[in-house]
């Protein structure tokens, strides 16, 4: 039904998940098993094909066509295939995205923001985290380089007037690199207010380690 009550689809579903957007995941019964799609809140298809499972990971779809083994398929809300393998997602809007050997970004469209050049790639609110031969650097969403990777360990950093004290974690929780405050402040309590707006200003890195 729509949210006016009106039935807009006569098929029953056996399962039911959010999508992106006020959009559904749906299983469905059929003759040669259970099948997987996209659909609007009208009731029309958004991808194409269906498959054996489908996850909303962001503002992508994760479709999986045959088993649990297959690689993947990223797809947009507009229904378009963005990549084809292993990936992960970036703040709802971004792909990190894996060729076997390194790691790239594509953004919702598809487009390549970062080619396959990393050994590993996280983000921040602000940024793209890219570590490269054991050495951190930031680069915004759009590709532009902020901190080139050169560096074991970033100190202190401000992006857009944000200032991150939080330190760099990737999925298997090593550290990269940590945020923290300039050495007259005493590592880690300073609060965003308690920083000079003179080192807000500024970038502050560290080849060394804490």
């Amino acid at each position: 039904v729509n949210r006016s009550g009106k039935i807009v689809k006569s098929n029953i579903y056996s399962e039911i998940t959010k999508g992106v957007s006020g959009q559904l995941c749906v299983k469905q019964n059929e003759d040669d098993g259970e099948s997987w799609n996209v659909v609007t809140i009208e009731g029309n298809s958004v991808i194409s094909e269906s498959y054996s499972y489908i996850s909303k990971e962001g503002n992508f779809y994760k479709c999986i066509k045959d088993t649990q083994y297959d690689s993947p398929i990223w797809i947009n809300a507009n229904g378009e295939r963005i990549f084809v393998g292993i990936a992960k997602v970036l703040a709802d809007t971004h792909l990190a995205i894996y060729n076997g050997e390194q790691w790239g970004v594509v953004n919702l469209e598809g487009k390549r923001i970062l080619n396959h050049s990393y050994d590993s790639i996280d983000n921040i609110k602000d940024a793209i985290i890219i570590l490269k031969n054991d050495k951190i650097g930031l680069v915004g969403w759009n590709g532009e380089l902020i901190v080139a990777p050169s560096y074991s360990c970033i100190e202190f950093i401000n992006i857009h007037d944000r200032v991150y004290t939080d330190g760099i974690f990737e999925s298997s929780h090593k550290q990269y690199g940590k945020y923290c405050a300039e050495y007259i402040f005493d590592t880690d309590e300073v609060k965003k207010d308690e920083f000079p707006k003179l080192l807000r200003s500024q970038i502050y890195v560290n080849k060394g380690k804490i």
